[in-house]
């Protein structure tokens, strides 16, 4: 909904701790992770996939070598793109793994197998008629994410599946053993690995530098959101992201370490796209509703949402007042059509004979994000809660009119106000400037009513 308003010269200082983090984490006591993970790899295609993820290169098969040593390969394609690049970068990186690794597109799925074939079970429970179909979209399934299994692991599982529908088993017994799926994919344990979001975001942050003071310089999930001094959530603008200190002993030694109360979003799943599991750009600050109950797996590259970093509302959509018995007629003159039409409590702000809604410019260039943002976020229903907020604000925009704002401003310019703008958001209680919607909660709504209602407008 809102645009997080970051200075370039932060987001530089935000990206070298970041990327100073990463290749702590990749060169751990234990060795290289890279290194670790081909190791590991029993598929090539398993090797020339992660080698495109360090390198940004796809290499031919046939010139992948037994060995890999972290020292020999250019890691900046996996520093400067996967982790610290752009969102278009992303995309960019994702289109590539869609055309040369096909078998690779869904490899996650088979981490996620075992939830699949409980469905199905679930599914045959209630319609046993269709269990033979059923079986068939496992069979399907399994077989999209053969080609880059574990062959001995795998075959042993199809051995196990086949036997079991052979003699007819019955679909429960089937499906109660099911443990054999764990470890079938290497590639995707191995990733996890390397993209760790697990470790970045536990409590006890690792420390990346010191200070001129000495001071330890820690980093990890709460200190990215603490540095990126987001207050309010911007896929919503209800909650605000809160930021605190908290002290703490590390080594015998006392620190003071970032705390916040924010959830930390993959833009991109990191369910579907692991890889982008610890992509600077794919970290969006926001409030645990709209990430942990709206929006949960829902995929923003199928469904594509306003991204917060680049995008906003603003003028393409708006807030406004409607009336509830008035579903075509926008309310462009509120102040002269309510008394006169309906009912008259609205007019005042007595009455919540009204729903608070969007207008939203057809065809413009995010009309279509915007639709999804609202329909992910469900901002239509949670946003009919203000409506007190809303009837203040009409309350206001009578009380004070053009000619009370300025004279508050003549009789304290220079004391209490500094602009014009000051007396209006001493008045709404809020920002209406759109530099400024990331720093309060309902500030777009704010904004938005109150140049229909026409307060501080000329």
């Amino acid at each position: 909904m809102i645009k997080i308003n970051i200075s370039s010269e932060k987001m530089k200082e935000i990206k070298k701790k970041h990327l100073k983090w990463f290749q702590k984490h990749l060169n751990s006591s234990k060795g290289n992770k890279i290194e670790e993970s081909y190791k590991n790899l029993k598929n090539e295609k398993e090797k020339q996939f992660l080698l495109y993820l360090c390198t940004g290169n796809i290499k031919n098969i046939n010139e992948i070598t037994d060995e890999i040593n972290s020292k020999d390969i250019d890691l900046d394609f996996l520093t400067e793109t996967l982790i610290s690049g752009t969102i278009l970068e992303l995309k960019s990186i994702k289109k590539v793994i869609e055309e040369n690794f096909k078998s690779f597109k869904n490899f996650n799925k088979v981490f996620y197998l075992k939830d699949f074939i409980i469905q199905k079970r679930e599914e045959v429970k209630k319609d046993k008629d269709n269990e033979a179909k059923i079986f068939k979209e496992i069979e399907k399934e399994i077989d999209d994410i053969k080609s880059f299994c574990d062959e001995t692991k795998f075959k042993a599982l199809l051995k196990d599946f086949d036997e079991k529908r052979n003699k007819n088993l019955g679909a429960k017994q089937i499906f109660l053993d099911i443990r054999k799926l764990n470890g079938v994919s290497t590639i995707d344990a191995e990733i996890k690995k390397i993209f760790d979001y697990k470790k970045f975001s536990q409590t006890n942050e690792t420390e990346i530098e010191k200070d001129e003071n000495k001071n330890s310089i820690f980093w990890g999930r709460h200190s990215l959101i603490t540095n990126l001094g987001v207050q309010v959530c911007p896929y919503c603008n209800r909650q605000y992201i809160t930021n605190y200190k908290e002290e703490d002993i590390k080594n015998k030694e006392k620190y003071i370490k970032n705390k916040t109360t924010a959830d930390l979003d993959h833009f991109y799943i990191k369910s579907e796209y692991p890889y982008f599991a610890l992509s600077l750009y794919n970290f969006i600050p926001s409030c645990q509703i709209c990430n942990s109950r709206f929006k949960l797996d829902c995929d923003f590259f199928e469904n594509e949402v306003i991204y917060p970093y680049e995008e906003e509302f603003g003028d393409e959509a708006k807030f406004s007042i409607k009336l509830t018995n008035d579903s075509e007629n926008e309310i462009d003159q509120i102040k002269e059509k309510l008394i006169k039409e309906y009912d008259s409590d609205v007019f005042y702000g007595n009455s919540d004979n009204f729903i608070i809604h969007f207008n939203i410019q057809e065809h413009s260039k995010n009309s279509e994000k915007i639709k999804n943002s609202i329909t992910t976020f469900k901002l239509r229903k949670v946003y009919q809660y203000h409506k007190d907020y809303v009837r203040e604000l009409i309350k206001k925009s009578i009380i004070y009119n053009e000619s009370r704002i300025d004279e508050l401003y003549r009789e304290y310019e220079g004391t209490l106000f500094n602009s014009r703008e000051d007396v209006i958001q001493m008045i709404v209680s809020n920002y209406i400037d759109d530099e400024k919607l990331d720093k309060r909660v309902l500030s777009k709504l704010t904004k938005d009513i109150c140049e229909e209602l026409g307060i501080g407008y000329l």
